[in-house]
């Protein structure tokens, strides 16, 4: 079996779900939100950041030493 991913405006949502619907060869799982694509260049930079902080432990900050300055009103 093959997966096909599709994009359409949203006001055409429900008369393209009616047609695929009336396909009974095609099998429809909704995922009820947002889907994000990650890119090959996205992923090469975080592996990119795995492997500086694989090298050197302190290239990261420690999350107790700034989550409250992220998280300050």
């Amino acid at each position: 079996m093959r997966q096909l991913t599709i994009q359409f405006p949203e006001r055409k949502f429900q008369f393209v779900m009616e047609l695929l619907r009336g396909l009974k060869f095609i099998k429809i799982e909704e995922s009820g939100g947002q889907q994000y694509v990650i890119t090959e260049e996205q992923k090469a930079l975080v592996e990119e950041e795995f492997r500086k902080l694989d090298e050197n432990p302190d290239y990261a900050l420690n999350w107790d030493d700034v989550k409250d300055q992220i998280f300050a009103d």
